[in-house]
């Protein structure tokens, strides 16, 4: 956890916004080196969380670390290094382990961060406390749904284009 993530040159990406694994391992980290930055924790069903990520980045982050590619398998490994040992500690095929592991974070966010820097959300609540809490305008356009684990696996998800995981694999 001493990684120098912020002194980098990725620091100005994560000035502006940063989603997902592996951020979400810093999150304490991000809080405390962006003290008036806002925090999004996105809710969902955590059984429904399971099973997306065991048909998706998962699976995709093993294929990677198997690869004969050394850019591949160097990615893949760094992912399970990264998500899947550190934060599961191996244990992905236990399903009430990992789904404890995933309630517990939320928990956590929710107890450490601030309420006026925190926004609990789920994608279905749409854009309206979203923007209200980021104080920007609704978009005249329909909240997006995206990244599902049905594009992932159909490879027309941006993530399932990157990391070539299909559902004919």
């Amino acid at each position: 956890r001493s990684t120098p993530l912020y002194s980098s040159a990725a620091s100005d990406v994560y000035k502006r916004q940063s989603v997902d694994w592996p951020s979400c391992n810093f999150w304490r980290e991000q809080a405390k080196e962006f003290p008036d930055s806002k925090i999004l924790l996105t809710l969902r069903d955590p059984s429904d969380w399971y099973e997306s990520i065991m048909n998706t980045i998962y699976p995709s982050s093993k294929k990677f670390a198997d690869s004969k590619e050394k850019k591949e398998r160097d990615f893949g490994l760094w992912a399970m290094e990264m998500i899947w040992e550190s934060v599961f500690e191996g244990k992905m095929e236990d399903r009430s382990y990992v789904i404890g592991k995933f309630e517990k974070h939320n928990e956590q966010v929710i107890k450490e961060v601030p309420s006026e820097r925190l926004l609990v959300v789920e994608a279905a609540d749409g854009w309206g406390s979203l923007c209200e809490f980021l104080e920007v305008p609704i978009p005249k356009t329909v909240f997006p749904k995206v990244n599902t684990t049905e594009q992932f696996l159909s490879g027309s998800s941006e993530v399932s284009a990157k990391t070539g995981v299909y559902e004919n694999d």
